[in-house]
């Protein structure tokens, strides 16, 4: 028994050509699909966290992005979107491609609360980026190759860095 899950852009819940199967790490079983995001949906989703944005009274940071790793998916993506939403952040988040599923479920339960959010949860898009990117911050579990490739950029712009790197 397979499910589909998109993926949420701009309050809309979205699909495109390329699907990802996902399968269990216990058994390799495929427990759902989810499909691809491509640049023009990552371009909506920054857009959509810039305009939800503006409607904000509090003092946020503005739209966050999050990249998050495979271990322990639900409580390291909930430890990135709930303290930026709390603060009346947006956020754009990528998930890991092995486990995607908490993150989606997680967004389909924001998107019922809030409504209009504003950001999006995609699955693959690790060499994309917008320039210049009109993050506010970024949070990364981990200093993987992404993270340091983000860091590395975002050094000379003065960007707002958060960086968890596993314990060290």
């Amino acid at each position: 028994m397979s499910r589909e899950f998109k993926f949420l852009v701009d309050g809309q819940w979205k699909t495109s050509n390329e699907r990802i199967e996902i399968r269990s790490p216990y058994n390799g079983e495929v427990v759902g699909f989810t499909y691809r995001a491509i640049p023009d949906d990552i371009e909506a989703a920054i857009e959509a966290a810039s305009r939800a944005f503006q409607e904000t009274r509090r003092l946020p940071l503005g739209p966050v992005s999050a990249i998050t790793p495979f271990n322990f998916p639900l409580n390291l993506v909930a430890h990135k979107v709930a303290p930026a939403l709390a603060c009346g952040n947006t956020m754009v988040l990528k998930p890991a491609p092995q486990v995607p599923l908490s993150a989606l479920n997680l967004a389909r339960i924001v998107h019922v609360e809030t409504l209009d959010v504003g950001g999006v949860i995609v699955n693959e898009v690790p060499t994309y980026r917008a320039d210049p990117m009109p993050y506010g911050g970024m949070k990364d579990s981990g200093l993987g190759r992404e993270g340091v490739r983000y860091a590395i950029e975002e050094m000379t712009e003065r960007k707002v860095l958060v960086f968890n790197l596993a314990g060290r």
